[in-house]
C-alpha cells in the first residue's frame, strides 16, 4: 500500500536519484512512510517526524521542480492535517503520542481507540463491521492485531477496553501550559501500562484540573470584583467632574463643599482597594503603566484627600492663592485617576480572556478523562 506514489513525479525523482547518497534519504524517508501506513500500525508523532522530514527534503528540491514540489507537498502536509473521521480531532499530532490504526481494505486511518470503540459498536449490535469513512466491508481476521485486541477487549470487557491505550488530545488545549503539560506527562507515563495504573494516573490527572478549573474560577471572581470598584471609582470621578463644571465660580465656600463631596465619595478608599485587589492577583500598578510614575500619583491623590480633611476639618485658611492651588490640583487629580482606571480595565479584560479560556480548556480535558473512564 503505497499512501505516497511517487510514479507521477518524474522531476522529482531525477533530481534524487542524482545525488551522490547510494540511497537518498527522501527515498527511504518515502519507503518508511508507506510502510507504516501499510503495516497499518503505528505512533502519531513518529509519524509526524517522518513526514516533517520528507517536507524538508521537498521543500529543498523545489528549484529543480517546482511544481511537482508544490503537488507532492501538499499531499504529504495532508498526511499530518486530516482529521480523524471518528472524533473529528487531528489524526496525526507531532506534540504528542497518539496509536493510529489503517484498515487494510481501504487504508483510512483512524485513531485506535476510535475505530476501536466504533467496531466494537457494530459487533455488539450484530452488524456488518465497515469503515466509518467509506464503509466498506471489513474483515475483522485482517485488522492490524492492536486492533482486535483492542475490539475484543471492548466486548468482553467494557470496563478494561478503553482504559488499555486511551490518550487525552489536545486538540483545542492551546492557551494554558500547566494543562498542556499535564496531559503530556499523563500520556507519556500511562503508554505501555496496565489498566490499574492507567486508573491511578487518571485519578492524578482529574485532580490536578479540577483544582487547575478552581483556581481560575476564583480569579475570575477577583477579576469581577476589581471590574466593580473601577466602574465605581469611574463613576465618582465623573460625578466630581461633573459637580464642578456645573458651578464654574471657585469660591471659597464651593471649595468646602467640593471637599465634603470628595470625602463623602471616599475616593481615596475606593483607588486602595483596586490597588489591593490587583495586589492580589499579582498585578501592579506599575506593571500596568510602566511609563507613568504611579506611585506618586497615588501619593498626590491620598495628599490631595487628605488636604481637604484638613483645611475643612481644622483651623480655617481662606486665602484665594491657596484656594487656586485646591482647583488646580482637583482639576489635574481626576485626569491620573481615569489614565489608571483606563489601564486596569483593559488589564482586567485581557486576563478575564485569560480565565474563560482556561476554564473552557480545562473541561475539555475532564470531558475526555470522563470518556476514558467509560462513566
Amino acid at each position: 500500500m503505497q499512501i505516497i506514489d511517487l510514479t507521477g513525479f518524474p522531476a522529482l525523482l531525477r533530481h534524487f536519484t542524482g545525488q551522490p547518497e547510494p540511497e537518498p534519504t527522501f527515498f527511504v524517508l518515502v519507503d518508511w512512510i508507506n510502510n507504516l501506513w501499510s503495516y497499518g500500525e503505528f505512533a502519531s508523532d513518529d509519524f509526524a517526524k517522518l513526514v516533517d522530514r520528507a517536507v524538508n527534503e521537498v521543500t529543498g528540491a523545489q528549484a529543480g521542480a517546482p511544481q511537482e514540489c508544490a503537488v507532492l507537498l501538499a499531499r504529504l502536509r495532508d498526511l499530518v492535517t486530516d482529521e480523524c473521521p471518528v472524533c473529528v480531532d487531528p489524526l496525526i499530532d507531532a506534540r504528542i503520542r497518539i496509536p493510529v490504526s489503517v484498515l487494510p481494505a481501504c487504508a483510512h486511518g483512524f485513531h485506535l481507540v476510535c475505530i476501536a470503540d466504533w467496531l466494537a459498536r457494530t459487533a455488539v449490535a450484530h452488524a456488518q463491521p465497515s469503515c466509518p469513512s467509506c464503509r466498506a466491508g471489513i474483515d475483522l481476521a485482517a485488522l492490524p492485531p492492536a486492533l482486535v485486541g483492542e475490539v475484543t477487549a471492548r466486548i468482553t470487557g467494557p470496563g478494561d477496553g478503553p482504559l488499555a491505550t486511551s490518550m487525552i488530545s489536545l486538540h483545542g488545549i492551546a492557551e494554558s501550559g500547566e494543562l498542556i503539560q499535564l496531559v503530556r506527562r499523563y500520556n507519556a507515563e500511562s503508554e505501555g501500562t496496565g489498566v490499574g495504573r492507567r486508573t491511578a494516573l487518571l485519578d492524578e490527572v482529574a485532580a490536578a484540573v479540577t483544582e487547575f478549573a478552581e483556581s481560575a474560577r476564583i480569579t475570575g471572581t477577583r477579576l469581577w470584583a476589581v471590574a466593580e470598584l473601577t466602574a465605581d471609582c469611574r463613576q465618582r470621578c465623573e460625578h466630581l467632574a461633573a459637580f464642578c463644571e456645573q458651578h464654574p465660580e471657585r469660591t471659597e465656600a464651593l471649595l468646602a463643599r467640593v471637599g465634603d463631596y470628595w470625602g463623602a465619595m471616599s475616593q481615596m478608599r475606593v483607588l486602595g482597594e483596586i490597588r489591593d485587589a490587583l495586589r492580589a492577583l499579582g498585578q501592579s500598578y506599575e506593571d500596568l503603566l510602566p511609563g507613568l510614575d504611579l506611585t506618586t500619583a497615588h501619593s498626590d491623590v491620598t495628599d490631595f484627600h487628605d488636604r481637604l480633611r484638613t483645611r475643612y476639618d481644622g483651623p480655617a485658611d481662606h486665602d484665594d492663592a491657596s484656594a487656586e492651588v485646591f482647583w488646580l490640583c482637583l482639576e489635574r487629580i481626576p485626569a491620573v485617576v481615569l489614565t489608571v482606571l483606563d489601564a486596569v480595565d483593559e488589564r482586567v479584560r485581557l486576563l478575564g480572556d485569560g480565565v474563560l479560556v482556561a476554564r473552557r480548556e480545562a473541561a475539555l480535558v475532564l470531558d475526555q478523562v470522563r470518556l476514558i473512564r467509560g462513566r
